[in-house]
């Protein structure tokens, strides 16, 4: 049945969204609700949407529900959120939907061995080899394309010197995790790892990394 649908399909590459593209959904939308919210809000949002219409999206629902705003209002009204509430937005945004995938990437394969804690430079806590790789990748940025030497300069960062992480322990890590993704993640991979390069590929993970991990670090 598979090889009677070879050649029946196309797989065809959506490229992200611009900024300005991503600014459109905003500028149509709340103008609908009598919503004047700010171009400086508008620019802050489409910036942080990682070239992703549905992260937009999320935050405008986002916003809308900070200022309790159900449906059209009766009269234009500006709206100019603060910094702070910003941040909640996109913190809340990035735990509801970037969370459950990155929970799976970090618990790595199932194994029946006790996995090693790795102390953290500033005494703070420890992390096993998954988390600590994670969080290594985050303060990347993270990249959507990142090699081994910018993951191992931000494990020296974040690790004490004696639970440094060897290559082939990094390797390893990412390469399950690239496993998960294929394997029990559904739709395509998030991330994949190959020839010393991690790529991530799912504007949801990158946006949770950087809103969350990344300020824990």
């Amino acid at each position: 049945m598979e090889r009677e649908m070879e050649g029946r399909f196309a797989h065809i590459e959506i490229p992200v969204w611009t900024k300005d593209e991503l600014r459109k959904i905003a500028q149509i939308g709340f103008p609908l609700l009598n919503m004047d919210v700010g171009s400086a809000t508008i620019s802050k949002l489409s910036k942080e949407a990682h070239g992703s219409p549905l992260i937009m999206q999320r935050f405008c629902a986002r916003l809308c529900a900070h200022y309790d705003i159900k449906e059209s209002i009766a009269r234009k009204t500006g709206y100019n959120p603060s910094d702070d509430a910003l941040a909640k937005i996109f913190v809340s945004v990035a735990e509801q939907f970037g969370l459950p995938t990155f929970q799976k990437l970090s618990k790595g394969p199932q194994s029946r061995s006790k996995r090693i804690d790795r102390q953290l430079r500033d005494g703070s806590g420890s992390l096993d080899r998954y988390e600590a790789v994670l969080r290594a990748v985050a303060l990347t940025g993270p990249k959507e394309k990142i090699h081994y030497d910018e993951i191992r300069d931000k494990l020296k960062l974040i690790l004490d010197d004696s639970s440094g992480l060897q290559k082939h322990e990094v390797s390893a890590a990412l390469g399950h995790m690239a496993s998960i993704a294929k394997d029990e993640i559904d739709g395509e991979p998030v991330l994949e790892w190959s020839d010393d390069f991690l790529y991530l590929t799912d504007p949801f993970l990158i946006f949770y990394m950087r809103w969350t991990q990344r300020q824990q670090a």
